[in-house]
């Protein structure tokens, strides 16, 4: 039986449903799992034959060894929050102490932030805590060790052993863990082997990554607000502080003259609406946007377009929400919302889940940019779109028809037409 001893440097706070528990931080049931696929995908690349390190008869691909991840003491809560709250209120403040009480942990607000899963656990009476309606229990923390995080590797066969030292660098530069891993949380890199300091390949770094931050961020809120808003605008667009429009809404205008889904599904809410006789005034469209002649994304077509299914590209949504207009007010007691539904062809696999080919990850305060090329996986494909009226009692659903994603994208050439002066070449 052989051991290897790895560190981690922890750069981003890692989101888990394990934070209640003393010292966790990254999980030996999500590292070793893909630390398999990741070397198995390696030996095959490479010709090695792995099969005799399997555990058991082979059926599963499990490699034979084993890790523990040793808890750290000195550890950081956060909450992450996708909006900021006021800073002119004292919403802030009130929860971060009411918290602390419940939850007996120094813990701070991480706002804006790429995760959605807490905003609707928390309510408010004015500027105070609505302690009857806010779910404590249910709130899901983000948890930063400012420590050495220390691995044990033990195997019974050296040889995988060495494998796994050779590998387990470029597996962390790779890899993020936890919830929300491609929006930069979660991001550890190796610090010490064997008590021997690692200093970063450039190579790797170069080879992984295809653009990173000319800035070094000071904080996480600061980190995480660049990365949300350099997300955003490349697939959806920025409503605030300026208006701007998606790069990939123009990227497929003047490339391959597409446009987008969006205005397609707002004409056909407009023509095919949830009447509700408290609400809504048919003649009134659903657009609450700036509407100018050179907003393409508003009002009627002036000529024959062809739609795409484009947003998908960077990450498959489970459905869009718009706000109901009524002649100017959006009443917000209401909201359309659109399922999205694959269509697949013929003797092929429903596709539920799509995870964004961009890759963020944080190395000492400075955000990198990796592609994958899982986009292809979604080209050509078909999706179907239904229309619901959510505050509606009503269980009506209608059809807004059909579109197919591009059947050609290149992803690297877009990103570099595309990407803001923020990022520089690795």
């Amino acid at each position: 039986m052989a051991e290897l001893i790895v560190k981690l440097k922890q750069h981003t706070p890692i989101i888990q449903f394990q934070h209640y528990q003393k010292g966790a931080t990254l999980r030996a049931s999500e590292l070793k799992p893909k630390l398999d696929k990741f070397l198995i995908a390696k030996f095959k690349s490479q010709g090695i034959d792995y099969k005799k390190w399997l555990i058991g008869d082979g059926k599963h691909p499990a490699l034979n060894y084993k890790v523990k991840v040793i808890p750290n003491k000195n550890i950081d809560y956060f909450l992450p929050l996708p909006l900021k709250l006021d800073p002119r209120s004292k919403r802030s403040t009130n929860l971060v102490k009411y918290l602390r009480k419940k939850l007996k942990i120094n813990i701070k607000i991480l706002a804006p932030s790429p995760f959605f899963g807490n905003s609707d656990k928390i309510r408010f009476n004015g500027n105070k805590v609505n302690s009857n309606r806010t779910q404590v229990d249910s709130l899901i923390l983000a948890i930063y060790s400012t420590d050495e995080i220390q691995l044990k590797f033990i195997a019974w066969d050296k040889n995988l052993l060495k494998e796994i030292e050779e590998n387990i660098c470029l597996f962390f530069l790779k890899n993020n863990f936890g919830m929300r891993q491609d929006k930069g949380f979660g991001s550890f890199t190796v610090s010490k082997i064997k008590d021997k300091i690692i200093i970063l390949d450039v190579n790797e770094l170069r080879s992984t990554f295809i653009k990173k931050s000319n800035e070094i961020f000071n904080d996480f809120n600061q980190l995480f607000t660049f990365i949300l808003d350099e997300y955003q605008l490349l697939k959806s667009g920025k409503n605030h502080p300026v208006y701007q429009k998606s790069k990939l809404f123009e990227y497929f205008i003047e490339k391959h003259n597409i446009r987008w889904e969006k205005r397609f599904i707002k004409q056909r809410i407009n023509s095919s609406k949830i009447l509700h006789k408290n609400l809504y005034f048919e003649r009134d469209p659903i657009d609450v946007e700036n509407k100018t002649n050179n907003d393409y994304n508003d009002w009627n077509d002036h000529q024959k377009n062809t739609y795409g299914f484009i947003r998908a590209l960077l990450g498959l949504a489970e459905y869009y929400e718009f706000l109901v207009d009524d002649y100017g007010n959006p009443d917000r007691n209401y909201k359309y919302v659109v399922s999205i539904k694959h269509k697949p062809k013929p003797n092929k696999e429903k596709i539920e889940r799509f995870p964004s080919p961009l890759f963020f990850k944080v190395i000492d305060r400075v955000v990198y940019l990796g592609l994958t090329d899982t986009y292809k996986e979604i080209l050509n494909e078909e999706f179907e779109f239904k229309l619901k009226l959510k505050g509606d009692n009503g269980n009506t659903e209608n059809d807004l028809g059909s579109l197919y994603v591009p059947k050609q994208f290149d992803l690297k050439d877009f990103i570099n037409k595309s990407i803001s002066s923020k990022w520089i070449n690795v």
